[in-house]
């Protein structure tokens, strides 16, 4: 009997179409676990990637593409990138909420710098709890970010194998923040910064003014060096108050030195001149040499305190820049954005909606979302002969100044409310060569001036909680770019998109109970159709 009911039921045709079922769907998921082992293997081996992220974080941009490609045209150096983890511990950790799992990001950018750039750039893991010894002998800790499991160290190599400079970062240094969260990617950004500081063969020197009590140089003497990014943080020449602003152009592969206009020209090689909160004026001959800069396509950044008489560079400044500026006994409050549990003084500065400021600030993500903190806030006037689109000329110069930095409207100074203008930038274009015959040259000159000590404090510049330190750093590479030198203006922050639901918990359970419900009803109905229908046949 059993064996009767056994062969019956093998020759049903349930059991067979069933079992032509079972096996075709064996078959497949065997297939796909193939497959799948497969593409895992190729993907690791050949570093494939399908990226499919809404700013392309996983891409190497164009843009940056090309300036790197624009770097090591100019340059045959070797770059090496070393990750103090090993490569499994890195290449999976895209978390946002642990620092250790910043690193994946970081990772697939260097990555795809070391398969775009083969002859160039090598990509090296080393975990240095295993490696002390390579890591103690060849690099140290510099510039405030300490050597650990959680860094990225991108070197130039020199010919015999050995290393020569180098930059240290935390991957933290990677993102943009805001409102203490990470919410862009800027991987591109820092790397093709410090590969350019690395490969120029001479770098170009920005110039702090001193002896004129300004926050900047403390000591020099014939021993000094220049400030560059691998001795900023044990350098006891600078002051210490300057640091965060010195580390950004050093930063940016530029070394910085002091400068004495009363006694010393402006050198050859000096890319920017920066006057940083002088409580001494300076003198007629001064301002001369620094207007001769000017004219020869030079930038010039001015930082002064809102209530420092300093009546020679102020006339200096409304008389060639189209900028009045004058000491204020009380600084801008703005009432309606100070900040809580902060001074009335404390007040928030926006980008306004003029071209030269998009475009000064176009490397940021969300140019108009950007708002630095400033305390302790001076007005810039704008000569009225420098208001409009189409510029002030003068001889062969065509001058244009615009606000980049504003309160909102509902600002007060000396008696006056509204919108007032906090940071200015008078761009000045020469054209060279015979316009008549089309073969002409622009060159361009910067002149910022801000009138504030709170838009480049340290204290400023280290919250991550405001733009400053974004807002200095895409001045730096606007304002101080040459033509002998790649851009790096145009490659963007790339911002993580937020797939978050916002919901109430109530919301959430509704949902849980609907799902909860609805999917065990919908396959008891299912079954009761299919059964209802096959005993009908």
């Amino acid at each position: 009997m059993k064996n009767g009911f056994l062969k019956s039921f093998s020759d049903s045709k349930n059991v067979k179409y069933s079992s032509i079922n079972v096996a075709f769907c064996a078959l497949i998921i065997a297939i796909v676990i193939i497959l799948n082992a497969i593409i895992g293997v190729f993907s690791e081996k050949f570093n494939w990637q399908l990226d499919m992220t809404d700013e392309g974080i996983f891409t190497m941009s164009e843009k940056m593409e090309k300036t790197v490609g624009d770097i090591f045209k100019e340059s045959n150096a070797k770059v090496e990138i070393i990750f103090t983890r090993e490569h499994d511990e890195v290449k999976d950790a895209f978390a946002l909420d642990e620092i250790k799992n910043l690193g994946g990001y970081v990772n697939a950018t260097a990555e795809h710098l070391r398969d775009n750039f083969s002859d160039n750039i090598e990509l090296t893991y080393k975990d240095i709890e295993k490696e002390y010894t390579f890591f103690r002998n060849n690099f140290h800790s510099y510039s405030g970010t300490s050597l650990d499991q959680n860094v990225v160290i991108v070197a130039r190599k020199n010919d015999d194998g050995t290393y020569g400079e180098y930059r240290v970062f935390n991957y933290q240094a990677f993102y943009g923040t805001a409102n203490n969260k990470l919410y862009a990617y800027n991987g591109e950004l820092m790397f093709t910064s410090a590969i350019l500081g690395l490969v120029m063969d001479e770098n170009p020197t920005v110039y702090f003014t001193w002896q004129h009590g300004e926050t900047s140089f403390i000591n020099w003497n014939s021993d000094s060096v220049g400030v560059d990014y691998s001795n900023i943080a044990d350098n006891s020449d600078i002051n210490p108050e300057a640091k965060e602003l010195i580390s950004i152009f050093a930063q940016n592969g530029y070394k910085v030195k002091p400068i004495d206009l009363a006694v010393e020209d402006i050198p050859a090689d000096a890319r920017t001149i920066v006057i940083n909160k002088p409580q001494n004026d300076f003198s007629e001959a001064e301002t001369e040499k620094l207007l001769a800069y000017y004219k020869a396509s030079g930038t010039i950044f001015c930082f002064t305190e809102y209530n420092i008489e300093l009546p020679t560079l102020y006339e200096f400044a409304e008389a060639n820049f189209g900028v009045t500026v004058e000491p204020a006994t009380s600084p801008v409050i703005d009432p309606s954005t100070v900040l809580a549990n902060s001074t009335p003084s404390t007040l928030r500065a926006y980008v306004p909606d003029n071209t030269a400021a998009l475009n000064y600030f176009k490397s940021l993500s969300e140019v108009f979302s950007a708002k630095a903190i400033i305390k302790n806030a001076n007005v810039v006037k704008i000569n009225s002969f420098y208001i409009g689109d189409e510029g002030y000329g003068e001889k062969d110069f065509t001058k244009y100044v615009k606000p980049i930095l504003v309160t909102g409207d509902k600002a007060e100074f000396n008696g006056e409310k509204g919108v007032q203008n906090l940071i200015t930038v008078t761009a000045a274009e020469k054209i060279s060569g015979d316009i008549s015959t089309g073969v002409s040259r622009g060159s361009y000159s910067y002149f910022l001036m801000c009138p504030n000590d709170g838009f480049t404090s340290n204290e400023s510049l280290q919250n991550g909680a405001n733009a400053n330190k974004d807002m200095m750093l895409a001045l730096v590479h606007t304002l101080c770019a040459r033509e002998d030198t790649p851009s790096l203006v145009d490659i963007d922050f790339k911002t993580f998109i937020n797939y978050e639901l916002d919901i109430t918990s109530k919301q959430a359970t509704t949902i849980t109970i609907l799902i909860s419900t609805l999917v065990p009803v919908a396959a008891i109905i299912s079954g009761t159709v299919i059964i209802r229908r096959r005993k009908l046949r």
